[in-house]
């Protein structure tokens, strides 16, 4: 394919899994922010939009940080696991 289209692929036994329990922002990130939003009840998009912002802003960036640092374990947990679902999991 590479020569063809001067794309290289990426074999499918290769590609890091895509799942929510890998990407920080999903398990960790925006849980936060979901939680943040649900004291709120904007009823404009321009609302919604604030709240949001206002929300992200107040998120410290030392939770943020121990959720990066937190990756290559989460990583690790999903292999063990055999890539089932580890968010309800402590690791």
């Amino acid at each position: 394919m590479k020569t063809d289209t001067c794309i290289a692929s990426i074999p499918f036994q290769h590609i890091p899994t895509k799942s929510s329990d890998v990407s920080p922002m999903d398990y960790y990130a925006f849980g936060l922010l979901k939680r943040a939003l649900s004291k709120h009840k904007p009823i404009t998009i321009d609302g919604l939009w604030n709240v949001v912002q206002e929300e992200w802003k107040s998120i410290s960036l030392e939770i943020l940080l121990k959720a990066l640092l937190s990756w290559k374990s989460r990583c690790r947990l999903i292999v063990q696991k055999k890539f089932y679902q580890i968010e309800h999991l402590k690791n």
